[in-house]
């Protein structure tokens, strides 16, 4: 039988400290929670100072990128939390040293040096990524922030706040800008409704957060393998993954937080620019196999 940590009682919404404005009138959908929640009794954390954070970034030969990444995230970091950082093993050594000084707790930092590229082609980003969540502690959230990503001074309170009101799966706005700052549109995510994943393909770009448990019961990442579903599912891996998680969870406890968590700026040769058709044509099947009923 799965089992996690549980962590707290509930408590009443808004009964502690720093509760976002964009947040602090919402409560999860979780008054009848389904699926694996309902039969593992899931009990939220009570206060932010229970929320262990395992932040997660995936990267690639942008080392500047991720040093001012650990800048925006230290002021936000709890003293349990953590900073995993999975780089693609460049030919110059990783500045790990460097990165865990932004933070200015060096010993909140974890630094992998993994290697996803193979025989000239991409692997699959896929792979860092399950890397970096299968080091996540067991009783920590995953928090997965791309070194691209902007984070806003206040992204990591509004994701505490949602994950004690009852969110499992938190995903929130990305205001996107140029790599110097210069603000373009907001892209405002769909508000969360039971099984947006499964029937709409909902965008995950930018932050987004679930807890260690249920990334390892829906599976993880998939990136062995040739391309195609249940194999390597580069280039819509991330989506395959979150849909699996609606399903496990009867499409309970997922919440977005309706403002800007991250500014993100148009990153050339990006996956979505590379692969794009590839990443649609993938996205299509994971679809369909979640509403026949076969995508786990």
């Amino acid at each position: 039988a799965l089992s996690w940590p549980r962590t707290s009682q509930r408590t009443a919404p808004g009964s502690w400290a720093g509760s976002t404005r964009a947040t602090r009138r919402w409560v999860a959908n979780m008054t009848n929670p389904g699926g694996i929640l309902a039969t593992c009794n899931y009990l939220p954390p009570a206060s932010p100072d229970a929320c262990r954070l395992d932040v997660v970034t995936v990267t690639c030969n942008r080392p500047g990128a991720v040093k001012e990444q650990g800048a925006r995230l230290a002021p936000q970091l709890f003293p349990d939390d953590r900073w995993i950082v999975v780089d693609d093993a460049p030919n110059q050594a990783a500045p790990f040293s460097e990165l865990a000084h932004a933070l200015e707790r060096p010993e909140a930092f974890m630094g992998i040096r993994l290697s996803y590229v193979r025989n000239g082609r991409v692997g699959t980003v896929n792979q860092a990524r399950e890397a970096g969540c299968r080091l996540a502690r067991p009783d920590a959230w995953i928090v997965e922030v791309d070194d691209h990503d902007f984070v806003e001074p206040d992204a990591l309170a509004a994701v505490r706040d949602a994950i004690c009101r009852g969110a499992v799966f938190v995903y929130g706005d990305v205001q996107w800008c140029t790599e110097d700052g210069r603000l373009g549109r907001t892209f405002r995510k769909p508000d969360y409704h039971p099984y947006l994943f499964r029937d709409e393909m909902c965008p995950a770009e930018g932050v987004r957060a679930f807890p260690k448990w249920l990334y390892e019961a829906a599976g993880g990442y998939r990136w062995s393998g040739e391309p195609g579903l249940h194999r390597n599912e580069f280039p819509a891996g991330d989506y395959a993954l979150y849909t699996r998680m609606e399903l496990l969870t009867e499409g309970t406890g997922f919440h977005r937080i309706a403002c800007v968590l991250n500014r993100q700026p148009k990153v050339e040769g990006g996956i979505s620019t590379r692969y794009g058709q590839q990443q649609l044509e993938n996205a299509i099947a994971i679809r369909a196999a979640a509403q026949n009923g076969t995508l786990l």
